[in-house]
C-alpha cells in the first residue's frame, strides 16, 4: 500500500512509556485533539510503528502490546514524554 515505507528504509518505532497509572494512553481516531477518542487505550510498554508524525501528534500502527491497531496519540503531554523513539536494535 502507499503508506508503506520505501524499500531499504526502516520505519521509525516508538515505545509507549506514559499512562502506567491509567492503563495506557489515549488514542484518537484523527490527528485533531478534538477528534473522537478510541474505545480502548494504547497500553504502556506497547511498541508501535510510525505512520505519520505531525508536531507532537503521532499516527501509529500497533506492533506489540494491546490497544487500537491504529490511531493518533500525543508523543508528549506538557513536559512528560508519553512515547519514546526506539533505536533500531
Amino acid at each position: 500500500s502507499a503508506s508503506m515505507a520505501p524499500a531499504g528504509e526502516r520505519e521509525a518505532r516508538w515505545e509507549v512509556v506514559g499512562g502506567a497509572d491509567r492503563g495506557g494512553i489515549i488514542v484518537r481516531l484523527g490527528q485533531d485533539l478534538a477528534s473522537v477518542q478510541a474505545p480502548s487505550r494504547l497500553s504502556t510498554g506497547a511498541l508501535v510503528a510510525e505512520t505519520q508524525l505531525s508536531g507532537e501528534r503521532l499516527q501509529y500502527r500497533l506492533l506489540e502490546g494491546s490497544g487500537p491497531e491504529t490511531g493518533w496519540v500525543s508523543v508528549r503531554l506538557k513536559d512528560k514524554e508519553l512515547l519514546v523513539h526506539v533505536a533500531d536494535a
